[in-house]
């Protein structure tokens, strides 16, 4: 295929993982892009994810950054992609558990 998917969401990151599927995965790492720095950063940054996608000779993941881009292979990114879901659960969860053990039961 020459495709390559460009994304910011996790669950798509592990389906191109997946299917072999190179991508692009726009990393806000912390808080999110606003529409006009998500714009800035593939303009600016366009040019250079061409090279490095047409110079891999497999599937690879650009990892974009706001300052820097990395090239992964596909399985580490997938494996970062599944971490960062893990934290994200975790953050989620923590809350819910501390309320409950300060005997804190919302109303239903």
């Amino acid at each position: 295929m020459n495709q390559t998917v460009a994304t910011s969401n996790l669950d798509m990151i592990l389906l191109c993982v997946e299917h072999c599927q190179q991508v692009i995965w726009i990393d806000p790492r912390g808080r999110q892009f606003t529409r006009e720095d998500m714009v800035l950063l593939v303009f600016k940054n366009i040019n250079d994810w061409a090279q490095r996608l047409n110079a891999a000779a497999d599937p690879v993941c650009l990892r974009a950054l706001r300052t820097k881009t990395h090239t992964l292979e596909l399985d580490e990114a997938g494996r970062l992609a599944r971490d960062r879901l893990s934290r994200i659960a975790l953050k989620r969860t923590r809350p819910q558990q501390s309320r409950q053990q300060e005997g804190f039961f919302p109303d239903v």
